[in-house]
């Protein structure tokens, strides 16, 4: 039943988003929740911006979803990109693709540890790590046929402002205008 759900969010995610960088959201998305590796909760998009079936919380920020995974240079780069550019203004979320990896650890517990450890080293530490990301989630909200890195950027309002793909200099681009367009 899990997976059925899932299949049809991330059709219906996927009929709202184009794999166009400059595609913005028809309203706010749904409700996202994840596995926040430091403090074992769930980090959820609703406790920061205004989503489909919640209200805003007391002060609705941005967010920068970004989806990648362990040993990936691409994703360490345009982490430390939305780090550095971002500096505590933004809510950074890395959303780790477990299927990617997870078939090196014996069980769960195992990944959990490791990925501690790399919550913990820059860029990282800047972000809330979370993990139980899919590549089909991400497909859904990002564009079929998408790799990592990819990113969301998402208003208060819980629009999303772009997509952002591991292109460096596009995604600067995007992080500028971002920072004008939620300001």
């Amino acid at each position: 039943m899990k997976q059925f759900s899932l299949f049809f969010f991330c059709l219906f995610a996927f009929t709202i988003f184009s794999s166009n960088s400059s595609a913005q959201a028809e309203g706010p998305l749904p409700p996202l929740r994840f596995d926040d590796i430091e403090a074992r909760r769930m980090w959820r998009l609703q406790n920061f911006v205004q989503t489909s079936s919640e209200r805003a919380p007391n002060t609705p920020r941005p967010v920068y979803l970004q989806f990648g995974f362990m040993g990936c240079r691409p994703c360490e780069t345009l982490a430390a990109e939305a780090s550095r550019q971002f500096n505590g203004d933004v809510e950074l979320v890395y959303i780790h693709i477990d299927g990617i990896i997870s078939q090196n650890y014996s069980n769960m517990q195992a990944l959990w540890s490791v990925l501690w450890d790399f919550a913990q080293q820059p860029p990282y530490d800047n972000f809330t790590v979370a993990r139980r990301g899919t590549r089909e989630l991400m497909e859904g909200l990002c564009g079929a046929g998408t790799n990592p890195p990819m990113g969301l950027l998402i208003l208060p309002n819980g629009e999303v402002f772009a997509v952002v793909t591991g292109e460096i200099t596009e995604a600067r681009q995007l992080f500028t205008r971002f920072e004008t367009a939620y300001q």
